[in-house]
């Protein structure tokens, strides 16, 4: 319960940090506008109540926006800590309920490798909230803002989320390679794990029977496979990084 509350503490405030971003245009319109009439009317003038008003304005949306990142951060950050490590005890607890057999069948010197990966994904995963709801504060407010007569440009504002999904398309395909190939990398990297976890633990083994060269082979011909993996998948993201 205590983390669910702090969840909902992180999110209110990390949507309000990115709904106060596009806010902060609400006052440099007004002051646009108003540089715009003292340059086109002779004799037009701004006052320093409109000028302190408009200062007041930035400060408070800046302030405001300050506070709820600092807030909203450490909340989303402990609720990260805490189910990261419940997914470690879980994790260690299901590998050690497995019989004797599991363990021959799921290269049990892997499994320190993959461990590693998962909880990387993990904290990964969760520590992107943060961004992913100042976000969407951002978008949502620019789009109510861009879309209201008396502060945007409803015709321009359409024109402009037209050509958003020749954005995103890319975006998505960009964001479904880093997924897939973060997959394949982990487990070209949990292979080369594997053999060097076999050879230190057997190494008495390994050294008796002179197979010294048949585990580095093995050991590089896993590190190749790293490579390519690796290789190809900085080709495939900057293509459709650079679309996106």
């Amino acid at each position: 319960t205590t983390d669910l509350i702090v969840l909902c503490v992180g999110i209110i405030t990390t949507t309000g940090a990115g709904v106060a971003n596009p806010m902060m245009l609400v006052a440099f319109q007004t002051l646009l506008d108003q540089l715009g009439t003292t340059s086109v009317l002779e004799g037009a003038t701004i006052s320093n109540d409109d000028m302190l008003t408009l200062f007041l304005q930035m400060l408070y949306v800046g302030l405001g926006g300050c506070v709820a990142i600092l807030i909203g951060t450490p909340c989303i950050e402990y609720v990260c800590s805490t189910m990261t490590l419940e997914y470690k005890r879980l994790y260690l607890q299901a590998v050690l309920r497995q019989d004797v057999a599991w363990y021959d069948m799921s290269h049990p010197e892997e499994l320190s490798t993959k461990f590693v990966e998962a909880m990387a994904k993990v904290q990964s995963g969760l520590k992107s909230q943060v961004l992913f709801f100042e976000g969407m504060g951002y978008g949502t407010a620019s789009l109510v803002l861009a879309f209201l007569p008396f502060f945007g440009n409803p015709e321009v504002a359409a024109i402009t989320l037209a050509t958003v999904p020749l954005l995103i398309i890319p975006a998505s395909i960009m964001m479904w390679i880093i997924t897939n190939t973060s997959k394949m990398a982990a487990k070209a990297y949990g292979a080369a794990g594997g053999a060097a976890t076999e050879s230190l633990f057997s190494m008495r083994t390994v050294v008796s029977l002179g197979v010294e060269h048949s585990f580095l082979l093995k050991y590089k011909g896993a590190l190749g496979s790293v490579r390519r993996v690796k290789v190809r998948n900085e080709a495939l993201l900057m293509g459709t990084g650079g679309m996106a």
